[in-house]
């Protein structure tokens, strides 16, 4: 059960818990398989005999009279350790880990068998413990973890030590400090010295065993346990008490562990004593830098809401995508039921410009424009830390004055907003200047600011939101490719749209002069009588990024309804169908005729960053003439046709392009004309797309263009049925095994530390009569001998001793095999 192969096992006391101790030293007298003289049998029960035996782990030839069970002593177990190790060492590969699960069985066996009754002797621990130090992979460490505690434990016992008198404690190689736990009756054991090799952080990334720490507690006076902690405790950040109020010592520990160059992680647990063992209850775990690890992280109980149980407050520095460097306390409180869990957290803000700017924005975005003031005011008065934030500020201070009518002093920000330091870039605060001084209202101004939010700011903050890290300073910065404008400067369309509803556009005026007078910049509209009542029909693009044009459709009252035009339509492959996004060069827009009489509205978008960009890019490399054009590799067509009903816009006709379209590419017959060319995505039937040329024709009944002709139906490919299961419930030899249902060997250990042998039973069970193969071979001998050692337990040593046989025979080339033949006798 070694490390990437199998979480290891903390075993318990398992025969306090789960047995009788009385029982189990039944259990370790010596017991024979008893067998009688053959008699002339019946050939039925002859057959009787044969049916039953084959149900039995073994064979009847393998169950023979010439071993007998038996319990090994003490110092047999102990003296056969070195070279059951030095059987495992050579034939230990990471592509055959079956050996090294030998050492997990050594520890699982001894605490069962020998240590948690007391009966191993601190010479036999020091000499088992020793031999695990020939061990130089994974498993050497975890199973020192547990044999170091009771080695201690032992030696304590046997030489009357009183910790609370001691400073430090040596002994046969050993050096250990000895730190008192508060006002507890608890000791920390700090392994400054041992007698062991030193496993090297770059060797195995696991660590050494000096610099560990172990927890004893006095239970009588003069006696200790060192229990086996359920967490990791090598730093000196401790606290002890009894903390959640249950007359228990509870201990929190934080850890830390340097991966690699790039990152340490961390980790803070909390263990409660229940009497007999730690439990682990609460823990939580974080990364940083080395170099850079947070020197104002610390974890402390202090009892804050009044109640007789102690919480836990988290205290850990952060800095974020604004430069703000601040410190975030967390709070975390027990439960009912036990553990604790996170109730509150807050922030502490030092006083400098970059958190002022953080605060304000926070409270701009949730609407709190007074509070938003306060914060911009104050950071405006450290403005020679600006720097080039110094005009962001100034407009979003200026906006928060307009919005709560404080127009002098937006007047006083706007006229004087600064001017970018770094002349090289786009120099917005000139346009925002100049529309405040063209119309001095709220909407006029946020439209500006709104449309040069790429400019305005900054690739490193551009989502809007302000992205937090953890750790020390650094220059760490957030990026994306999709702004989030309404935070970078106002939320214009939620404005505009209420704007909008208050108003009543009157078919006196045009809806572009209507709309001019409110301040906005507008693009060239479209006006066309879409439903062929005599009326036209207005569509008009505010001139701002990813707002929706708007439709204005005269009414019986003079007046015009207003709506926006947003599409939410999904497509086969990888990205949204497009909206009617502003014109522009990429954006082309054309009025034509449709094949039954109406006016349509051809939209064609180019993107670059669509799957079919991707599959024109692929057909152009493709080309043999490779005579496709330049753009046909970057960027491909979207073409979508609108038409108007019931008052609403909608797209009736989708399809790509690979080529640089025009209207009369589309239509080559002339408008009206039921043929149209273009492209279809055709599904390949594999993994695999291509993008081909298409034509399509008119559906009147569908009131659309469809591809002509149909595309050939993608044959459906025959299953086969999965056989069924044999009458006896075994699977035939072509059923398939749901491999997921199998346990794995870390599901058998963890049941096996958790003392339910009867589950540990029924999953070994599974795994040895699996027929999928899906167990490596040298995992085998394993279950076995864990199958062996669990029937022992479970007080059935005639089936264990069946298990211990086949071991012993079927694997003698192994470790396993002499592990085996400790519990046998001729």
């Amino acid at each position: 059960m070694t490390s990437g192969q199998f979480s290891k096992p903390v075993f318990k006391n398992y025969v306090s818990r789960v047995l009788c101790s009385n029982q189990c030293r039944v259990h370790r007298c010596n017991l024979t398989v008893k067998t009688q003289s053959r008699k002339p049998l019946t050939i039925l029960l002859f057959v009787l005999i044969t049916l039953l035996l084959t149900v039995l782990p073994l064979n009847a030839q393998d169950a023979s009279p010439e071993f007998r069970f038996v319990v090994p002593t003490t110092a047999d177990y102990a003296e056969q350790i070195e070279t059951i190790i030095a059987r495992a060492l050579p034939t230990f590969t990471p592509e055959n880990p079956g050996e090294v699960l030998v050492l997990d069985a050594l520890v699982d066996e001894m605490f069962w068998r020998y240590i948690n009754d007391g009966e191993m002797s601190y010479t036999h621990l020091l000499a088992v413990t020793r031999a695990f130090s020939s061990v130089t992979f994974g498993a050497r460490y975890d199973n020192h973890h547990r044999l170091l505690p009771a080695l201690f434990e032992r030696w304590l016992a046997e030489n009357h030590i009183d910790l609370s008198a001691s400073i430090f404690l040596t002994f046969d190689g050993f050096t250990l400090d000895v730190q008192k736990l508060g006002d507890t009756d608890a000791f920390v054991l700090y392994v400054r010295e041992t007698p062991f090799f030193e496993m090297s952080v770059s060797e195995d990334a696991i660590g050494s065993i000096n610099g560990e720490r172990y927890i004893a507690i006095e239970i009588a006076p003069g006696k200790y346990r060192v229990p086996d902690l359920p967490f990791w405790a090598s730093d000196e950040d401790s606290q002890a008490g009894d903390f959640n109020t249950d007359g228990q010592l509870d201990v929190g520990y934080e850890f830390r562990l340097p991966l690699n160059n790039d990152d340490t992680a961390w980790v803070y647990y909390v263990g409660t004593w229940n009497g007999d063992n730690f439990e682990f209850v609460f823990g939580v775990h974080g990364y940083m830098r080395p170099q850079e690890f947070d020197p104002a992280m610390s974890w402390k109980f202090l009892n804050l809401d009044g109640d007789a149980e102690v919480e836990l407050i988290q205290t850990q520095r952060y800095y974020d995508s604004l430069s703000c460097n601040f410190i975030r306390m967390k709070f975390y409180d027990w439960q009912q039921g036990g553990g604790l869990s996170l109730e509150n957290e807050e922030d502490s803000f030092p006083n400098s410009f970059a958190c002022l700017l953080r605060q304000g924005e926070q409270n701009a975005w949730d609407g709190h424009y007074d509070l938003a003031i306060g914060y911009y005011e104050r950071a405006l008065t450290l403005s020679e830390e600006a720097g080039d934030d110094l005009p962001y500020l100034q407009m979003r201070l200026g906006l928060a004055y307009l919005i709560e009518g404080r127009d002098q002093e937006a007047q006083s920000i706007f006229t004087n907003l600064a001017d970018l330091e770094n002349e090289e870039r786009y120099n917005w605060p000139q346009d925002i200047r100049a529309a405040y001084a063209r119309n001095p209202d709220f909407l006029a101004v946020c439209q500006a600011a709104y449309s040069q939010s790429r400019a305005i700011r900054v690739p490193e903050r551009i989502e809007g939101t302000i992205a937090d890290y953890t750790g020390a300073v650094s220059d760490l910065r957030s990026y994306s490719l999709w702004p989030r404008f309404e935070y970078i400067s106002c939320d214009f369309n939620t404005l505009l749209n209420k704007t909008l509803e208050q108003m009543t556009f009157t078919t006196e005026e045009t809806p572009v002069a209507q709309l001019e007078a409110l301040g906005l910049v507008l693009s060239e509209p479209v006006t066309v009588d879409f439903d062929g009542d005599g009326k036209d029909e207005w569509l008009v693009w505010v001139e701002s990024p990813d707002i929706d044009p708007l439709l204005f459709v005269p009414n019986q009252e003079a007046s015009y309804a207003v709506s926006s035009v947003t599409f939410a339509g999904g497509r086969k492959l990888n990205y949204a169908y497009p909206g009617l996004r502003l014109p522009a060069d990429e954006n082309r827009y054309w009025v034509t005729i449709l094949p039954d009489g109406k006016p349509g509205l051809v939209n064609v978008e180019y993107n670059r960053y669509t799957t079919e960009a991707y599959l024109c890019a692929q057909q152009c490399e493709s080309d043999p003439n490779n005579e496709c054009e330049t753009s046909m590799t970057t960027e491909a067509a979207d073409i979508g046709i609108w038409r108007m009903k019931d008052g609403q816009m909608s797209i009736i006709f989708h399809a790509p392009s690979c080529e640089n379209v025009a209207l009369a590419d589309l239509f080559p017959n002339g408008e009206g004309t039921h043929e149209l060319m273009a492209a279809q995505v055709i599904d390949t039937g594999s993994i695999e797309y291509e993008i081909r040329p298409a034509t399509y024709r008119w559906d009147e009944s569908q009131g659309t263009f469809t591809v002509y002709p149909q595309p050939t139906p993608t044959p459906t490919p025959t299953v086969t049925p999965t056989p069924t299961a044999s009458p006896t419930g075994q699977p035939t030899p072509e059923q398939s095994v749901d491999v997921n249902s199998l346990p794995t060997y870390s599901d058998i250990g963890l049941a096996f530390s958790d003392g339910d042998f009867i589950k540990v039973l029924e999953m070994l069970n599974t795994a040895l009569n699996d027929t999928s193969s899906y167990y490596d071979s040298a995992l085998l001998p394993g279950f076995h001998y864990y199958r062996a050692l669990t029937l022992e337990i479970l007080d059935r040593p005639d089936e264990a001793l069946l298990d211990y046989i086949a071991v012993y025979r079927d694997y003698p080339d192994t470790a396993w095999a002499l592990m085996a033949r400790l519990h046998l006798s001729e």
